[in-house]
């Protein structure tokens, strides 16, 4: 409960922090550091050591494209979050290229690496109003932890530019452009700089992409707990999370079906059974008026696909995001259950 807490207030102060935010910084450029270009601000950070809570953005001028700028076996050692002042050469990276680009060193997840952080902003090329402002943190791996690392590390920060593109979160696309795949753009006149001023302005769209926790299990396996916050206006925003998996012998990015040989149908029935004891201790996380809704409700939306499965040392986690199976206030569902009920091995082991 601690956790789903402290994700939470993260959640509340980066919404804060987007309401906070007023103008837009000058254009982004493409970014080099190291091996993988990101846009984003040139003005906005320094390469420094910052509390958890990501920073307000500064205002500046809008520009014409309207952006501104050692485990041991079978076990994973709990990481630790703090400052950083260590040397970046062993992740791949130039601190004089972060800090020209606006990156920073966000924190030190304690042993296995740093949390890189960026953030960018999507103006109204026509009356300025910040339509939209983005946080993307991305993790990168000490290389004394895997050969692979520096091309993991490249990957990582690719999530992490995704995490900045405009999404056209208020406004900014059609539903029907939605359904056909084209991507949203900023606006091409200004015939909706009266609702920009109106009603977006001081509150902008938002999205966030946040390293929360890092584990390596059985020396093999790095497994990084992401978690999202996106805004799209009104009350509060929505928050889900996932797990980035990687085989460190490999560097391969793996999935959940990398781990087990049950089927989808399977996987349905063994959570959707623990969704329905756990109904018993705790009924008003669900919506559900019965046991039996509420196993109900989890099997229709439980799947492989939905990136909602996690590992951990001891057991595997199928975690509900918030208004899956239950009210906002429950936040996260977390339903737990053992490595024989998910795979017949006693850790995570890979199968194929």
């Amino acid at each position: 409960m601690m956790k789903k807490n402290l994700r939470n207030l993260k959640y509340l102060l980066c919404m804060l922090a987007s309401i906070a935010l007023v103008g837009c910084s000058n254009a982004g450029e493409d970014l080099d550091i190291g091996t993988e270009s990101i846009s984003t601000s040139t003005e906005s950070h320094d390469v420094e050591n910052v509390d958890e809570t990501a920073e307000n953005a500064k205002a500046g001028d809008a520009s014409a494209d309207g952006s501104t700028t050692d485990a041991s076996a079978a076990t994973s050692e709990t990481s630790t979050a703090g400052s950083f002042s260590g040397d970046l050469a062993s992740y791949g990276l130039d601190t004089a290229k972060l800090a020209k680009e606006g990156i920073k060193v966000e924190k030190e997840i304690a042993p296995y690496g740093v949390v890189l952080s960026t953030e960018k902003e999507y103006a109204c090329p026509f009356c300025g109003t910040v339509l939209e402002s983005h946080i993307s943190e991305a993790f990168q791996l000490d290389s004394k932890y895997s050969e692979h690392a520096l091309k993991i590390n490249e990957e990582l920060r690719g999530k992490m530019s995704e995490g900045l593109k405009y999404e056209g979160i208020i406004g900014g696309q059609s539903e029907e452009d939605a359904y056909d795949g084209i991507a949203p753009s900023l606006p091409a006149d200004d015939s909706e700089c009266d609702y920009h001023k109106e009603e977006v302005e001081g509150n902008p769209g938002a999205g966030s992409t946040f390293c929360d926790e890092v584990h390596i299990i059985d020396n093999r396996y790095l497994l990084i707990d992401t978690s999202y916050y996106y805004y799209t206006g009104g009350v509060h925003g929505m928050s889900s999370a996932d797990q980035i998996i990687y085989d460190l012998s490999t560097g391969e990015s793996l999935k959940a079906q990398n781990f087990t040989k049950c089927t989808e149908e399977e996987l349905k029935a063994l959570v959707a059974e623990k969704v329905k004891e756990e109904y018993a201790k705790r009924p008003d996380d669900f919506y559900a008026k019965s046991a039996d809704e509420a196993y109900k409700d989890a099997y229709d939306i439980i799947s492989f696909d939905s990136s909602n499965i996690f590992f951990y040392d001891d057991k595997v986690t199928y975690r509900f995001n918030p208004y899956d199976i239950g009210p906002y206030g429950a936040t996260f569902v977390d339903i737990d259950f053992s490595y024989k009920d998910f795979s017949g091995t006693d850790t995570l082991t890979r199968i194929k």
